[in-house]
């Protein structure tokens, strides 16, 4: 690593001295520096997440973010200043698309604030390894994460005991997981302070480059779901009732509905869920299984679930070799086939643009990235049969999918406004941080919850969402390329070659063009008004009411 840290510095003074380089091919040169090196920060994030106890991968990581990623992020300020400079000097310069996004980064360059970011990695860390470390109250041997799969078992008394374990467990911790997200907010407001930007709101608007929508967007899209899904969510939970014969959901039987008995044929076996994914993906489009399996002879895969293995799943893209990594904790459900297909979405997304040779044109907007994952997870519905044992619970995985998309919706729209709030009012107290998360499950998810047997939990659920710490401002876009992806299927059902084509043509542009034209390109519309969303809510009853009808006749017949 002390050669990667001399290589760097060295490039950092070559470039000080070179005073007019040739805008091509420096411009190229800057890019695989940066590929090479963001790419080496990636995989010590990587290992960490793979084993968040040992002292080596904590090490290097600290090293890599505390060490080499303040001399990358100089060494793409000075960068960026010289392209800027030669780029305004010539009025012909093919490269002017990019002005924008350079001057945006070099806008955002503090010398103050890489310390803080320095700072803010460490805090991040620090939640991974406390959670990673997290294990059951009764069995210290058995990771919280091994309890996630209990959560869908039909037997209450079992997704009780997993779910009050898994609060509990949380709970236990809450002090210093505040502790943490108390120093993220202060170092975040004096990142935006040091930049004389007014909070913190603006200052990630602006980092994150939405040139699409606006905060106030933000939360008229909120009202949206709360108006139009939120009728359609209570219906899938009255379904439920009936299902349990219950008049009140508890908060562990949200993963049981009349659909979520499915028999499936790779249940607790990676290897058999690999082989399926693989052949799902290659009838839904050759090239989508090409991506598959050259991520499996890399070895890219880390799906079960271990001691000490961070939560959650995620989809990293190594920018140098071109190559993605898909991370996840398998619970042996249906589940399981849902989340690898929506990593996949990003991995091939990531294939589309991995041979751009031009660093800011490789930076994917998190709306466009989720839309690629999202859209994916209802393109290989109709291939789904293969990994179920009848068609019933083909019908009912399907059935079990739309419910899903009602249920998360909710929440992509409290996190965000939890985290608007938050930032807005950076000084608010632990006990209004949890009220005010509280108040917002209660207006945006009013539902058939009783939450009687863990109160607490209500209000501090946001302690276990990983985003909120990591990745600030990170939940809206699920809620917007969940609507995009809908449309996206929609047209699938009516023209399937034709709209794969245009799916992948406007994921391989990258951020050469925006977020409404890339959904322009796929077919679909940014687009939030009554008429687009009754269409998509009309869309899905439809579906609905054809997947009973054939549940029915398989039953009855």
């Amino acid at each position: 690593m002390k050669k990667d840290l001399n290589f760097l510095e060295k490039k950092l003074l070559d470039l000080k001295n070179n005073i007019s380089p040739n805008l091509h091919e420096f411009i190229i040169n800057k890019s695989k520096i940066v590929d090479e090196y963001e790419e080496n920060i990636l995989k010590h994030y990587i290992k960490f997440q793979t084993d968040t106890s040992n002292k080596n991968y904590e090490k290097n990581l600290n090293f890599s973010q505390g060490v080499l990623k303040p001399i990358l992020t100089k060494y793409k300020e000075e960068a960026n200043k010289l392209i800027l400079k030669l780029i305004s000097e010539n009025a012909n310069c093919e490269y002017k698309s990019i002005k924008e996004g350079i001057q945006n980064n070099i806008d955002l360059y503090c010398e103050k604030n890489t310390a803080l970011e320095i700072e803010e990695d460490k805090l991040i860390n620090k939640y991974l390894k406390i959670t990673g470390n997290l294990t059951v109250k009764s069995n210290k041997n058995l990771s919280i994460n091994d309890l996630y799969g209990d959560l869908y078992d039909k037997n209450e008394s079992i997704r009780k005991i997993a779910y009050l374990e898994i609060a509990q467990a949380y709970l236990e911790i809450q002090d210093k997981l505040k502790a943490i997200y108390e120093q993220l907010i202060r170092i975040r407001t004096e990142q935006a302070k040091n930049l004389n930007i007014e909070d913190f709101v603006k200052y990630s608007f602006k980092k994150l480059e939405r040139h699409d929508y606006t905060a106030l967007d933000c939360k008229n899209l909120a009202e949206t779901i709360r108006y139009y899904f939120l009728p359609l969510k209570l219906a899938f939970q009255s379904k439920q009732l009936a299902q349990l014969n219950k008049e009140k959901l508890k908060p562990w039987d949200a993963r049981i509905s009349p659909y979520s008995d499915i028999k499936n044929v790779f249940f607790n076996s990676e290897e058999m869920l690999l082989k399926i994914a693989g052949n799902i993906l290659v009838k839904v489009d050759p090239y989508f299984g090409c991506v598959f399996e050259e991520i499996k002879r890399n070895s890219g895969f880390d799906l079960e679930v271990r001691p000490n293995k961070a939560s959650g799943g995620f989809s990293e893209f190594l920018p140098f070799s071109k190559q993605s990594f898909i991370f996840m904790n398998l619970l042996g459900t249906h589940d399981d086939l849902v989340t690898l297909i929506h990593e996949m979405g990003h991995a091939i997304h990531h294939d589309l643009i991995k041979d751009i040779q031009i660093n800011e044109y490789k930076k994917l907007p998190m709306e466009i990235a989720e839309f690629a994952a999202m859209s994916l997870e209802l393109l290989t519905m109709d291939y789904w049969d293969i990994g179920f044992e009848d068609t019933i619970s083909l019908n009912k995985a399907k059935l079990e999918q739309f419910r899903a998309i009602i249920e998360f919706l909710p929440l992509t729209i409290i996190v965000d406004q939890f985290q608007h709030w938050i930032y807005n009012k950076p000084n608010h107290t632990q006990e209004e941080r949890n009220h005010y998360f509280k108040s917002l499950v209660t207006y945006y998810d009013n539902d058939y919850t009783d939450w009687s047997d863990c109160k607490d939990w209500k209000g501090a659920q946001w302690l276990s969402i990983i985003h909120i710490f990591e990745s600030p401002f990170y939940y809206i876009e699920y809620a917007i390329a969940q609507i995009a992806a809908l449309q996206l299927y929609k047209n699938y059902r009516e023209s399937p070659q034709k709209t794969i084509e245009k799916f992948k043509h406007a994921l391989s542009q990258g951020s050469k063009i925006s977020v409404r034209e890339a959904y322009n390109l796929a077919g679909v519309s940014f687009d939030f008004s009554e008429k687009t969303i009754l269409s998509i809510i009309q869309f899905i009853e439809e579906e609905v009411e054809f997947l009973e009808g054939e549940i029915t006749k398989a039953t009855t017949s």
